[in-house]
């Protein structure tokens, strides 16, 4: 194994390497044709060398990726933590610690960056989620420090095996930042960089972040990493080219913090493949034909006046009369000459062009919205049929945000240390919901103690409603006179819709255990009528009431 270099100079030579690979691949120029079409600047540099064009573009892709977007990122997230030992003892904790899990995802807005993540993915190929541990960070107790996050472009991260996508597996990763040259000297300050050292940290420019201004006051910062070969555990730097903004240290993770995501995965290679990037040329060709008709359309399907030279001026308002010789013939003296049709093969093919390039694509009718279903059969075929093309980049999200939790966990097991949590318990006497507030040591969480299980599901608005129908069935079908039943019910009900939902499972599992068990007659009876309920669920309309009413 090689050894790891440290040194500021030695770190960039590995970013120009990293830099290197990626302007093999074309990565640098590909990143930003991709994001000049997204945004709507197709014709940058074309205007001056086409004075005479009306120059037009019709953004398709910038729809379709939209369409992406929103069927493939989920809110519907949640991370379940099971203990290996003394599982059941240990439950009300675990189950206050995954809403802690929750509170991080709210505090860092990762649901509003995961839609930035895709969007990045779909233009550019890939995108990053890049993690660190804010130590100073109020907290409203004694134990300080908040878990942080970024958005990072596929641009700004380098693998030390750029022939490898597997994060875990990598012998370094460098993470480059474009960060206010006085915020880096005080924080190389702080950590005791000598102010003769410091001097040397100067503002630097970089062609391929397309950063808009002249201010000249960001530097790159480099954040490498690696893991030691002993203990496992990540190691860091944090430096500027020419001077060190924190030494080396031991990040104490067992995890990379950072999670990668591409597009689509291309064989032997860390970078991902665009969705638009094959379709750009598509995108020209439409932008150019059309622009071509209008233009002719301006140029010649107009009718155009023609008058004889012996008129000295023609005023083309309606009141204003025209004097012309008495001696020539009025249908002499002027005349119009009509326009030329456009060819209507023209427009049939830029509809056939755009129609299949959305085909390719997988975006159906059914996706743009431009089809109406008539009942929930109808709902049910066209999700089904719809969500087969994009299904394989779901589940690449669904693996990014599990790396996401994952990394969250490990930095909360890091740097978390004792902190006061709130629990929720049954008072066996009273039956009543107690709130106990209890310190926790968070370094426990680690694999050998906890399994964790991230659970991520679709945020289709059709499935939710079906599943919340079909609930509601089973609700009014009168099988809820079943304890165990109704605690079950609840459990897969999403929690919007049930608020303190926690309160009414546990006021059934006091039910359950005041009462008797039923005989075994009856419990087949309850499941029998739990199953039809589920089963007529499909049909439309079925006289099922509005949720609010529960």
């Amino acid at each position: 194994m090689k050894p790891i270099r440290e040194k500021p100079e030695e770190i960039f030579k590995e970013v120009d390497q990293g830099k290197g690979y990626k302007t093999t691949i074309d990565l640098f120029e590909t990143v930003k044709r991709n994001e000049a079409f997204y945004t709507g600047d197709q014709w940058r540099g074309m205007q001056a060398e086409t004075p005479d064009l009306l120059l037009v573009q019709l953004n398709f892709l910038q729809r379709v990726c939209a369409m992406f977007i929103s069927k493939v990122v989920s809110d519907d997230i949640a991370a379940n933590l099971t203990a290996l030992k003394n599982a059941k003892a240990q439950e009300n904790t675990l189950r206050t610690i995954s809403g802690e899990i929750e509170a991080v995802f709210e505090l860092l807005e990762l649901k509003r960056q995961n839609r930035q993540h895709v969007r990045d993915a779909i233009v550019d190929g890939d995108t990053a989620a890049f993690f660190w541990f804010d130590a100073d960070a109020p907290t409203g107790q004694a134990a300080k420090g908040a878990i942080r996050s970024e958005i990072v472009e596929n641009i700004n991260v380098i693998f030390g095996n750029p022939y490898s996508s597997r994060v875990e597996e990598q012998p370094y990763i460098i993470v480059l930042l474009r960060k206010p040259l006085d915020e880096m000297k005080d924080e190389a300050r702080k950590n005791g960089i000598p102010e003769s050292d410091i001097n040397n940290i100067l503002p630097d420019s970089d062609d391929n972040q397309e950063e808009e201004g002249d201010d000249n006051t960001l530097v790159t910062v480099a954040v490498k990493l690696w893991k030691d070969p002993k203990s496992g555990s990540v190691q860091a730097i944090k430096t500027t080219e020419h001077c060190l903004i924190r030494g080396k240290w031991d990040t104490l993770m067992r995890r990379y913090p950072l999670a990668w995501m591409s597009w689509e995965k291309i064989r032997n290679s860390y970078h991902g493949r665009s969705a638009i990037t094959g379709l750009i040329p598509n995108q020209i060709a439409l932008n150019k034909t059309y622009t071509s008709i209008v233009t002719q359309i301006r140029n010649t399907s107009f009718p155009k006046l023609i008058y004889s030279d012996q008129v000295k001026e023609w005023d083309p308002s309606p009141a204003k009369a025209i004097k012309v010789p008495g001696t020539i013939d009025i249908s002499k003296v002027a005349t119009y000459l009509q326009g030329a049709p456009v060819n209507p093969s023209v427009t049939n093919v830029m509809d056939s062009m755009l129609s299949l390039t959305r085909d390719c694509m997988g975006v159906s009718d059914a996706t743009m919205g431009n089809v109406r279903p008539e009942n929930a059969a109808a709902i049910i075929a066209l999700q089904t049929a719809d969500n087969y093309p994009i299904e394989l980049h779901r589940q690449e999200f669904y693996a990014f945000v599990e790396a996401q939790v994952r990394i969250i966990i490990d930095m909360m097991r890091a740097y978390y240390g004792k902190r006061q949590i709130v629990i929720e318990t049954v008072n066996q006497m009273t039956g009543e919901v107690e709130e106990q507030e209890k310190t926790f040591e968070f370094s426990t969480l680690t694999d050998e103690n906890v399994k964790v299980r991230v659970d991520i599901g679709a945020s289709s608005y059709w499935s939710e409603t079906m599943q919340v129908q079909t609930l509601n069935n089973i609700f009014t079908s009168g099988v809820m006179n079943d304890p165990e039943a109704f605690e079950l019910f609840l459990q897969v009900m999403p929690d919007k819709y049930v608020p303190h939902k926690q309160k009414l499972i546990d006021f059934a599992k006091r039910h359950q255990q005041q009462t008797a068990p039923e005989p075994v007659d009856q419990q087949n009876d309850a499941a029998a009528r739990l199953a039809g309920a589920a089963a007529g669920s499909g049909a439309a309309g079925g006289g099922m009431p509005p949720y609010a009413q529960y």
